[in-house]
């Protein structure tokens, strides 16, 4: 057999797994799956899930900008960061099946997602507007671009009908 040499399409049409996260049982693994979209000229990020003895892999997520899969305690939600056209989010998919819940919106985005020890809260940090005045719109991004940023902890007290957000001093 003769030997061809690598074209740089062969490595754009390289996919590559990136940032494994093992579920508390140690049975799964979700990571980030990276590929190139040629057409779009840009890198694309979405969730997949393998048993971690091996199998088929199943896609989790549709979304192009996913990352920083995180694992609930109990192992049955993923939180991670999801950035379309706008700054990262935080959303939760249920593994078992189900549709991804944005949880975060956060005028500059949200940073990798922790969760609590018993699954209720998930805490991030993210960039803020420290110039704002009271009262103003924290999801107006074009008003607060101009705006020197800094970094703000929260936690969110996740429940699946509400997400209440609150600081933390």
């Amino acid at each position: 057999m003769a030997q061809q040499r690598v074209s740089i399409g062969d490595l754009v049409a390289t996919q590559l797994p990136e940032q494994p996260a093992l579920s508390p049982d140690g049975g799964s693994i979700a990571y980030v799956l990276k590929s190139t979209n040629r057409a779009e000229d840009r890198d694309e990020r979405s969730l997949w899930l393998v048993a971690a003895g091996g199998g088929e892999p199943r896609r989790l997520t549709r979304g192009t900008g996913d990352s920083s899969p995180r694992w609930s305690p109990d192992g049955t939600r993923l939180a991670f960061l999801r950035a379309q056209d706008r700054p990262p989010q935080i959303w939760v998919l249920p593994v078992g099946g189900g549709e991804a819940e944005q949880v975060t919106t956060q005028a500059f985005g949200a940073g990798a997602p922790v969760w609590s020890d018993d699954g209720t809260r998930i805490a991030f940090a993210g960039p803020i507007d420290s110039a704002a005045l009271p009262g103003e719109g924290s999801d107006d991004v074009a008003n607060h671009c101009a705006f020197q940023k800094a970094v703000q902890a929260k936690v969110i007290g996740y429940e699946t009908t509400s997400t209440p957000e609150i600081p933390i001093s």
